[in-house]
């Protein structure tokens, strides 16, 4: 009787003793975490007001609220901390997030500004452009492209 007592008890108090040093791990490894995610954030420069990003082809204006980090820092909250693809990254010039947000802020979000030198019309072309007809034309391709649908769904629910 003495013995299976015994061991009951030697093996609750193990028991205690690995739960304990298991939630101590567990609050310890959640400190170290937290202090990696605020020498990160503390090591992030972020820029309100206008900015111009790198290569200076635009200038931004950061309305009050949020806070723009630029090109090579965003680049690494995108592909290091958020586990995005390399090519995920083409064209980004920056990221815009609230004042109070962060990469690791939870339920926060990020603006993730990008550039491309498509578009542009000089100011003299401007004046030539009919506009009317360019919208009209984008109104007939947007009509088109739910003909197109329609009449694909048409045909397959027909099939």
């Amino acid at each position: 009787m003495k013995k299976p007592l015994l061991l009951l008890v030697l093996t609750m108090f193990l028991t205690r003793t690995w739960a304990n040093d298991a939630a101590d791990s567990l609050v310890r490894l959640q400190a170290a975490m937290q202090q990696v995610q605020d020498s990160i954030d503390n090591s992030l420069n972020y820029s309100t007001g206008k900015v111009k990003p790198d290569g200076g082809q635009v200038q931004l204006d950061i309305p009050t609220g949020f806070k723009y980090l630029n090109k090579q820092q965003s680049i690494y909250v995108l592909t290091k901390l958020w586990n995005n693809p390399e090519s995920a990254t083409q064209g980004v010039i920056g990221m815009i997030f609230p004042e109070k947000g962060g990469p690791f802020v939870d339920s926060s979000y990020a603006f993730v500004v990008t550039y491309e030198e498509i578009g542009y019309v000089k100011d003299e072309d401007a004046g030539k452009i009919d506009y009317d007809q360019l919208l009209k034309s984008a109104r007939n391709c947007g009509r088109n492209r739910r003909l197109i649908r329609t009449l694909t769904v048409h045909y397959r629910t027909s099939a």
